[in-house]
């Protein structure tokens, strides 16, 4: 491209789009089958890329995958255009064509607790409305169950 065109497409921002639509098309690529699947870039701005995702656990996820998609959003444009992402939980996320209907995240493997257990803990969180501090408590709440079940009883 030369030095007058990019230029141009500078002035009016349309390398910026140029930058994202290709982010757009290589996502797979930069964050793996799964991440995609349930993920989308939705903006790249003052050198922040904004990502939607369908649930808070897979929020959790990107936010300990940001700098190696960083590294990756950069290695595919072959020039450092990002330096930050944010990540944004939007429950009603559109499928592309290109992508199979996400499902929920996958729930925490071989919790192996008794089914009351797992009612109560259900139970006790219906009453919460943010979905994302939800997500959370749940989590905590079978990693503090399963760690009572392992450990040997006091007598």
């Amino acid at each position: 491209m030369t030095a007058a065109l990019s230029s141009a497409l500078k002035s009016i921002g349309a390398a910026n789009m140029l930058d994202f639509v290709r982010v757009e098309k290589e996502w797979a690529k930069i964050v793996g089958d799964k991440l995609a699947k349930v993920s989308k870039p939705a903006k790249l701005s003052s050198r922040t890329l904004t990502v939607w995702v369908r649930e808070p656990v897979w929020a959790d996820s990107m936010m300990y995958l940001k700098a190696d998609i960083t590294e990756k959003v950069n290695l595919v444009l072959g020039k450092k255009v990002i330096n930050a992402i944010r990540v944004v939980t939007k429950a009603d996320l559109e499928n592309t064509e290109t992508r199979e209907t996400p499902g929920k995240p996958d729930e925490p493997r071989e919790v192996n607790l008794p089914a009351s257990e797992l009612e109560e803990i259900e139970k006790a969180l219906k009453s919460v409305g943010d979905s994302q501090l939800r997500s959370i408590l749940k989590r905590v709440m079978l990693k503090n169950a399963k760690a009572g079940h392992r450990r040997p009883r006091e007598k």
